[in-house]
């Protein structure tokens, strides 16, 4: 329990200046004169109101996280129990739905009772066991709705309000509380919060939704927080992200033209974008850890083939942590084109052009401007092919 301490009236005690001391001893014919002392003014009502309610608020916060530290040891008694009976129905080969129901359901109560009092911790913890409850969809999504807003208007700065704000963005897509009241939530957290991640964490989260929208107005918004991102949070993660999704926009977006990138690829050689100028450049952020990277292996060896003799270039950037073994199985899978080496998903390379999933291709002109994102198979073949077209129809026909 937090022992609250009253502040008393301040207690003046005389003091005497040295030299006013020796003064007084050395004339010997009087004491030094002193200024009369004003006489301390009593708090007023107000001030001792305010702070006794001060010191009321500390000791019920105190009883409150002392009644949860209480539950939640009694929880994990209980848990431990269920998990023992648990481990001997399933050796006994009891079906899963003759099992006892998780103490999480039993104890949800409580722990609702103090949630309801805004105890941080009780609403945390009601937000991660609401899905074991058996209630509907619909249901959940209200309850969820109360316990974000409490922790967004009354605990913006907690330390693990940057989780909660991940969990809001989450659940602001379709089945959950919704994009409004998310966005809406988000945007109070951010303003609220005087904790700098806990804030590039809700700007981060309106980011992720606001992408999700097609209006003008949310794609203006969306500018505007990558932006603040950027520029105010890029020593966090979200803003790191950020500078990325910024570059995209400025240097990425159909029709742009990237500044050139040097780099080294597996075989140690120097690779820059700049080298191609003049072909068609299928560029592929790929790795053999992406499952959906090694579907697009086989088309992207018919498609090298195929133009081996035109004026086109597919090269990989290659985001494995393990360059011999990367190596050994561009080898195997017969990878004949070049990858620029980056050693993991977080390298410059990636990180700076914003990559956040796996494959993303870019294809660049021979001017070296972006005209296709993200296309794969034969909607790949085609993009490829009207590049080339464009190529052969600017030079000419072919002298006779």
């Amino acid at each position: 329990m937090l022992a609250p301490v009253l502040a008393l009236a301040p207690v003046l005690a005389p003091v005497c200046a040295a030299d006013s001391l020796t003064s007084a001893q050395t004339a010997g014919s009087r004491a030094p004169d002193v200024a009369p002392v004003a006489p301390v003014p009593s708090a007023t009502p107000d001030a001792q109101a305010a702070a006794a309610a001060k010191v009321a608020k500390v000791a019920e916060a105190a009883r409150l996280e002392g009644a949860f530290d209480r539950s939640a040891s009694e929880l994990r008694s209980a848990i431990a129990g269920f998990q023992a009976e648990v481990a001997g129905l399933q050796q006994r080969g009891v079906a899963r739905d003759q099992w006892p129901p998780h103490p999480n359901v039993a104890y949800y109560a409580r722990f609702d009772e103090l949630a309801q009092q805004d105890q941080p911790d009780a609403l945390r913890w009601c937000l991660t066991a609401l899905g074991q409850l058996g209630i509907s969809a619909a249901e959940v999504a209200v309850r969820k709705n109360d316990i974000y807003a409490r922790l967004v208007v009354i605990h913006p700065d907690l330390p693990w309000m940057s989780d909660v704000a991940r969990w809001i963005q989450a659940d602001g897509a379709p089945g959950g509380i919704g994009f409004e009241r998310a966005d809406d939530l988000l945007r109070a957290l951010a303003d609220g919060t005087t904790a700098k991640s806990t804030r590039a964490s809700a700007l981060a989260g309106r980011s992720a939704l606001l992408a999700t929208r097609t209006d003008a107005a949310s794609r203006a918004e969306h500018a505007l927080v990558v932006r603040e991102l950027a520029e105010k949070h890029a020593d966090t993660p979200a803003g790191a992200k950020a500078q990325g999704r910024l570059f995209q926009v400025e240097h990425l977006a159909l029709g742009k033209t990237p500044p050139d990138v040097r780099a080294l690829d597996t075989d140690g050689k120097p690779l820059s974008l700049a080298e191609y100028r003049g072909r068609v450049l299928v560029l592929d952020f790929w790795g053999f850890w992406c499952g959906y990277c090694l579907k697009n292996l086989p088309h992207l060896k018919e498609l090298a083939a195929r133009h081996a003799n035109d004026p086109f270039a597919l090269v990989g950037v290659a985001t494995d942590t393990d360059l011999a073994e990367f190596q050994r199985r561009a080898r195997a899978a017969g990878v004949t084109w070049r990858n620029a080496w980056t050693g993991g998903t977080s390298a410059d390379w990636p990180t700076s052009w914003g990559v956040q999933r796996y494959p993303t291709v870019y294809v660049l002109d021979a001017h070296g401007a972006v005209r296709f994102v993200d296309l794969h198979g034969e909607d790949l073949s085609r993009a490829v092919k009207t590049l080339l077209d464009e190529m052969r129809a600017a030079k000419g026909p072919a002298p006779r």
